[in-house]
């Protein structure tokens, strides 16, 4: 799988943008996606991870959580 291409929003440390998923947690040394939004489609994300569901792997187990902003 290649890197995700990314698009005029901001690099993240650790996220990136994938044209047809959206913002996904990316893991460079594996080049795979370890999470992503569970809910929220791709054309309604802004220009950060959107807050919400997020659904994620590590190894075998994978992980529902909320993704929420403080401050």
């Amino acid at each position: 799988m290649e890197p995700p291409a990314t698009s005029d929003r901001s690099r993240i440390s650790g996220w990136n943008i994938r044209p047809d998923w959206g913002w996904v947690a990316w893991d460079p040394a594996n080049r795979s996606c370890t999470g992503r939004p569970w809910d929220v489609l791709p054309a309604a994300q802004g220009g950060h991870p959107p807050e919400g569901d997020w659904v994620s792997r590590k190894g075998a187990k994978s992980y529902v959580y909320s993704l929420v902003y403080v401050g």
